[in-house]
């Protein structure tokens, strides 16, 4: 599945998980200071692909907003990566002998024919 972050903006976000806990859960949340603000609108211009997206760092509704989409975002992201961390490896088949071993080679068995007496006729 496609991750909406980069492991970078990721990062980033994760200190906010709480607040994107209540958002979206709860559609209310704490305000998480504007240089939280400021962050997060720089990822969500990156992320939306809307460079003109201006935050209104005093409204109320624009930060729970804010919030909302990307902590939406964040836990699907999260729910990815857990997904990807639960997959068991894949099993690999080796036809190698472990070290300090000797590999049985398969024996032909049957009788040879003995060669003709005599040489080559002329």
């Amino acid at each position: 599945m496609k991750m909406n972050f980069t492991d970078q903006q990721y990062n980033a976000l994760a200190p906010y998980r709480n607040y994107f806990q209540t958002a979206v859960h709860e559609r209310w949340s704490r305000n998480p200071g504007r240089t939280a603000l400021t962050l997060m609108a720089e990822i969500w211009r990156e992320v939306a692909h809307l460079p003109g997206f201006r935050m209104d760092y005093n409204c109320g509704t624009c930060i729970v907003n804010i919030l909302t989409d990307l902590g939406t975002l964040y836990f699907q992201d999260e729910a990815t990566k857990a997904a990807e961390a639960a997959k068991p490896a894949p099993k690999v088949e080796t036809t190698d002998a472990p070290v300090g071993t000797v590999k049985a080679k398969a024996v032909k068995t049957g009788t040879k024919k003995p060669a003709k007496k005599g040489g080559a006729k002329a």
